[in-house]
């Protein structure tokens, strides 16, 4: 299965670079920055989890068709940790600085994880792929986008971290709880990620008794808390994560009835994210058994073990047909991985062919090229479809009245109620081209999460019930527009809303996906990008 290299303590430290010395201090502030800066880039993110939230800690909020009681599908303890960090914070800071410092503990989490994975790649393989690592991981706008976002994908994410470096130090104790509480109080279905590195326990281990103990430790410390606490707020036993399962696999699973995509859907969304590391990582396999021309090099065979998940998911999620962006997260911090050491191997052979001095301004050229189509990317998210984070925060405070805001086709862009600045504010749906099932406001009551709405299937099926009709109850609407070339604005909600009645009291710029250049919208290019997209 592959063995590692360890260096000592001594040649570590004689090798570390100011970069790997303030590593920890980097990461923190990279992801400090993507929790102040991220924007919300999926609608599960906020119907799903940030909703749930809001409403334990408000007392109001939406509901998704799988916390219903009748279907149970998710866990509330996933929302019930978060509401651990949420609670004390609601008693210094308003529903925005609670949003935000969620947020920042899931970012400094992710970079714990990733500090921890640097080090055992800079002990235990070698230091110079422990430093491009680092450099990719900073500027990977993949990172930016998940290491901040409030999904069970982004828990993955950082178990699937802890567990790689868990391999690299030997440590199956790490690896166990990693594994177990990243698919546990995460995502269930990354548990096939993981199958790798159970392998790696099975065959490595010294004692097997202890890592069976482990195992089964684990497991209670993460199903007991999480079954209580199903039981607790669905108000009966509930299986939530065999209900999940059950959903999405059992008779070919009924995911598909969310969309599906074609084969090359995760390459294309893996090269807007991750740009030229992906690529680089793909070469990983291909490096297999390449036989460094340094005596300091490793093989690449030493991180085997440790990067052959990121293909088994890579594999199952692409067969799939229903495919979403944030299933990548859990193998980002791997891919970034594979992609460093690629590098310093193709820097190692071209140094016996090419001039040393050659070798080294063409592998600069690349990094610094990779960090700067990151940067690129980070910034085109968010200032080209960042509008509605700053635009719901308009909406006036101290109001003395019920206010409906609603929404038609942009329903799926809300960034949740803690942008509603207070309880006198509700979101309402208002019928649009969307032929899905909608959420529903939780019942405001004592056992609102025991409650089984009528409105609710599992079919994605519309219901009427969701939406009103017309938008004659709603005290604010917010919509997209577009303007012609004769300066008239388009109201994309035109068919519901009376336009002579209402009057445009904020508005934030937005890329027109439709009508922009894929260059210009996928990357932001000063000047260019203002100039050559349509807002």
């Amino acid at each position: 299965m592959g063995g590692a290299v360890e260096y000592s303590t001594e040649q570590a430290q004689r090798k570390q670079s100011p970069i790997l010395a303030n590593g920890l201090a980097i990461l923190l502030v990279s992801r400090l920055l993507s929790a102040w800066y991220n924007i919300i880039h999926d609608c599960d993110e906020v119907y799903n989890y940030w909703e749930p939230l809001h409403y334990i800690m408000y007392g109001y909020g939406m509901q998704t068709w799988e916390y219903s009681a009748a279907f149970a599908l998710r866990s509330w303890w996933y929302i019930v940790l978060h509401g651990m960090i949420g609670w004390p914070l609601s008693l210094v800071f308003g529903k925005v600085g609670v949003f935000y410092g969620v947020r920042a503990v899931l970012a400094v989490l992710s970079a714990l994880a990733e500090w921890t994975l640097c080090s055992a790649v800079a002990t235990r393989y070698h230091p110079h792929v422990a430093k491009l690592y680092l450099v990719f991981s900073v500027f990977s706008s993949g990172m930016f986008v998940s290491s901040s976002a409030f999904l069970p994908s982004s828990v993955a994410m950082v178990a699937m971290t802890l567990g790689a470096a868990g391999v690299l130090q030997r440590n199956d104790t790490l690896v166990i709880w990693s594994a177990v509480v990243g698919c546990t109080w995460g995502w269930i279905v990354a548990a096939l990620a993981f199958i790798p590195y159970a392998i790696w326990v099975l065959v490595s281990s010294e004692h097997m008794f202890r890592s069976w103990r482990t195992l089964f430790m684990a497991a209670m410390a993460a199903c007991v808390p999480l079954v209580a606490c199903d039981r607790w707020y669905y108000g009966s036993w509930k299986a939530s994560l065999i209900n999940f399962l059950e959903y999405n696999v059992k008779g070919g699973g009924k995911s598909d009835l969310y969309g599906i995509e074609p084969a090359t859907y995760y390459l294309r969304n893996g090269l807007n994210q991750l740009q030229t590391v992906l690529p680089l990582a793909l070469m990983f396999p291909l490096m297999m058994g390449w036989k460094p021309r340094s005596h300091s090099m490793p093989r690449t065979t030493a991180l085997f073990t440790v990067l052959a998940p990121a293909f088994v998911w890579l594999a199952a999620i692409s067969y799939l047909p229903h495919k979403e962006e944030r299933f990548l997260y859990v193998v980002y911090p791997l891919l970034l991985l594979a992609a460093a050491a690629v590098t310093v191997q193709l820097k190692d052979f071209f140094n016996a062919v090419f001039p040393a001095w050659l070798v080294r301004r063409l592998v600069a050229f690349g990094v610094l090229s990779t960090c700067v189509l990151g940067i690129s990317r980070t910034c085109a998210l968010t200032q080209h479809y960042g509008a509605q984070m700053s635009l719901y925060r308009m909406l006036p405070a101290g109001i003395n009245q019920q206010a409906r805001v609603c929404v038609g086709t942009e329903w799926y862009r809300f960034p949740s109620s803690f942008f509603l600045p207070g309880p006198e504010y509700r979101l309402q749906f208002v019928r649009s081209g969307f032929d899905g099932l909608l959420p529903r406001p939780f019942e405001e009551t004592k056992d609102g999460t025991m409650a089984a709405p009528q409105q609710f299937n599992d079919m994605n099926r519309s219901e009427p019930d969701n939406y009103w009709d017309s938008a004659d109850g709603c005290d604010y609407f917010v919509t997209s527009s577009t303007h012609h070339d004769d300066a008239t604005r388009h109201m994309i909600d035109g068919a519901v809303l009376d336009q002579e009645k209402w009057k445009v009291r904020a508005s934030v710029p937005m890329v027109d996906t439709a009508a922009s250049p894929a260059l210009f919208r996928a990357l932001y290019i000063p000047f260019l990008s203002e100039k050559r997209n349509t807002w």
